[in-house]
């Protein structure tokens, strides 16, 4: 009888073994630097559905935007302390990513990152290659395999020539892309501690008001970065070049 018992004990032993809670709940990301974004219209916060008014009298309103960066970099005294070369995607929809990690100390130093990619990164970048989730998902990648459309805005223009235009009948979509037209931005020296689980945030303000501001949609409303059309290929350049990011 008592061996029957201890048989009937050892598998019930063993069907109620501890689990791993290391496989089933693993550690969480320990990457501590986040970037945070602020999509500005000149002083106001952007928004879907607020309709802006540029200086060429043009009403119009945005439906969607993405930024794709890449390459952050951080240099402190001429030595680079950190790295992080894999490209991310910025929406309206999600403003934040954190991509790497510092290890405790004090920091004292400037970061940068490039809009875009480079053209070592960027020449036959594709879709499989992406790490970032929102960066695999999306629809930046561009056909001739030259990088990514890095900056996209779509939105609906109020017909000028129709008073009775009352829903943005005039659909706009600017693709900007190319390596060529990637653009490396650097901040002035910042200064901060990294200790425990928090994070650093690193500020990075995109303002679209010098870009739409003087713009004539109604002229040209679709631009695709295409270098085989030098004055779409300009258009491009332009928006490219007023496109105002400052990082913080």
């Amino acid at each position: 009888m008592r061996k029957l018992l201890f048989l009937l004990i050892v598998p019930a032993f063993f069907a109620c073994k501890e689990k791993d809670l290391t496989t089933e709940n693993p550690a969480k990301n320990k990457d501590n630097v986040n970037i945070q974004v602020s999509l500005r219209y000149d002083t106001s916060q952007v928004w879907l559905d607020t309709i802006y008014t540029n200086n060429v009298g043009l009403r119009f309103f945005f439906t969607d935007m993405s930024f794709a960066f890449s390459d952050y970099t951080f240099i402190e005294k001429g030595d680079t302390v950190l790295n992080q070369p894999e490209p991310f995607l910025i929406t309206i929809e999600n403003q934040e990513r954190i991509i790497s990690r510092f290890t405790p100390g004090g920091y004292s130093g400037k970061y940068s990152l490039r809009l875009g990619l480079d053209s070592a990164q960027g020449l036959f970048y594709s879709k499989p290659m992406a790490q970032d989730e929102e960066l695999a998902q999306s629809n930046v990648f561009r056909l001739d395999q030259n990088g990514v459309d890095h900056i996209i805005f779509k939105g609906q223009l109020f017909d000028p020539l129709d008073p009775l235009d009352t829903i943005g009948k005039i659909p706009f979509n600017f693709r900007i892309g190319t390596t060529a037209l990637s653009r490396l931005k650097v901040s002035d020296i910042t200064n901060f501690s990294v200790a425990g689980t928090a994070v650093i945030p690193f500020i990075l303000e995109i303002n679209l008001w010098p870009v739409f501001n003087e713009l004539n949609i109604y002229d040209r409303p679709i631009i695709t970065t295409n270098p085989s059309n030098q004055f779409d290929m300009d258009a491009a350049t332009e928006i490219a070049d007023s496109l105002k990011i400052s990082l913080f």
